[in-house]
């Protein structure tokens, strides 16, 4: 069993670095979708069929913006502050994320998704009014020190593997808050 998960994370590894992006962008995917079915699993009632077009709105979000977004923000973040700057690095990578990006990243999320169920804006702005706040209390509940581990002590390269547990809770409670009041 050691050796199957060794070698699943050398190749995951060795994709990240030879195709970063498809491979990030495929991984935010995954995570997603894995993210919605746990929700949905979770939420729905027991005769209520799953609901394929949420689920393919999620998805197409986490393909078209998740995945290319991380994979060049991560760079970004690594470019301006480098890990070899120690933990104050550490606390500037996390103090942009959660300070700037967070808070930028959940609306325009939530707006996306909101816009691909039902265009009409104030149908959007009721959605963002009713689930941002207490969506974003929740990011800082989880992500402050999740990334504050990530960005301090794990190396670079595995980043996206640290998180990738993480983030299929985060992804189902996203996707579960990003979708309260809709049935």
């Amino acid at each position: 069993m050691t050796h199957l998960l060794v070698r699943a994370y050398r190749s995951y590894n060795r994709a990240v670095e030879t195709h970063g992006l498809v491979t990030k962008t495929a991984t935010a995917a995954v995570l997603m979708s894995l993210g919605d079915f746990v929700a949905q699993f979770i939420e729905r009632e027991p005769n209520q069929p799953f609901d394929w077009q949420r689920h393919a709105r999620l998805v197409g979000v986490a393909t078209v913006f998740v995945g290319p977004f991380l994979h060049y923000y991560y760079l970004f973040l690594e470019k301006r502050f480098p890990s070899s700057g120690g933990f104050p690095n550490a606390l500037k990578k996390l103090a942009v994320d959660q300070l700037i990006v967070a808070p930028v990243n959940l609306a325009v999320m939530m707006t996306v998704i909101g816009a691909l169920e039902n265009p009409d804006p104030n149908y959007v702005k009721n959605k963002l009014s009713q689930v941002y706040l207490p969506t974003l209390k929740l990011n800082y509940t989880i992500w402050p020190l999740a990334n504050l581990i990530n960005f301090g002590l794990v190396p670079y390269n595995f980043r996206v593997l640290f998180t990738s547990g993480l983030g299929v809770v985060w992804n189902a409670i996203f996707s579960w808050m990003a979708n309260k009041g809709k049935n």
